[in-house]
């Protein structure tokens, strides 16, 4: 999940995945993309509610993600700062 900032969503999310009957794995975006260096206040804004969420539901399993849309153009060691 990329874009969302609201920890319910994210608690919503993971409620929903366990009645499928596995534990959820959560994989939040560091926002590379369309851009030439990262985005870090948007990284953060979506990052901590979904990260603070997976930690209350007991999620072990966390993946970052860098999409290069459009070419790219972004620096991929400028987001270090969001995977960090």
């Amino acid at each position: 999940d990329y874009y969302h900032a609201d920890a319910a969503h994210f608690r919503r999310m993971f409620a929903r995945h366990r009645i499928l009957g596995r534990t959820p794995i959560f994989a939040g975006g560091v926002w590379t993309w369309n851009r030439l260096w990262v985005n870090l206040p948007v990284t953060i804004a979506c990052l901590a509610p979904g990260l603070a969420a997976a930690r209350e539901a007991g999620v072990q399993e966390v993946v970052g993600t860098l999409w290069g849309d459009d070419g790219a153009k972004c620096d991929p060691a400028s987001a270090l700062a969001g995977m960090q």
